[in-house]
């Protein structure tokens, strides 16, 4: 499984700021050229992080009414909550997430032994696992959408 774990672009009050939108679209033409077709787009239930998934959606062809948001997503929701939702997808190939701090941060530590940080908006991350539910995935890559 694939795991794709983006950190919501740049905010002002709720919604994207130019900023973010921007940022958004870079890391959407980074995973088009890398190939990346998502069984699934999910996202916490925050405007920014739902136009983030939107934005993403869009870019990668993904129809915009398949996509989803829960609760465990959140910024402040018990990581532990999202591995289980995520062990339960163990199914799909790739999974797109769009979500906030600190919780994007700690499902990415959660999900893999090697040690993430600097999430800035718009970062990143590949993770492959098997089994969500253990620290046995491996972290394939970090991007910040400034170096995209």
């Amino acid at each position: 499984m694939q795991i794709y774990l983006i950190r919501h672009g740049h905010y002002e009050t709720e919604q994207l700021s130019k900023k973010g939108i921007e940022e958004i679209e870079k890391v959407g033409h980074f995973l088009k050229t890398e190939g990346v077709h998502p069984d699934m787009i999910t996202s916490s239930p925050k405007m920014r992080a739902i136009e983030t998934a939107e934005i993403l959606a869009k870019a990668l062809n993904h129809p915009l009414d398949r996509l989803n948001t829960q609760e465990v997503f959140s910024p402040n929701s018990p990581p532990e909550e999202a591995i289980e939702l995520l062990s339960s997808l163990a199914v799909l190939d790739a999974l797109i997430v769009c979500g906030h701090l600190p919780s994007i941060e700690l499902i990415a530590n959660m999900l893999q032994p090697e040690p993430v940080n600097s999430f800035a908006t718009g970062t990143t991350c590949l993770v492959t696992t098997q089994d969500p539910s253990t620290p046995s995935g491996e972290l394939m890559w970090q991007k910040d959408p400034q170096a995209l």
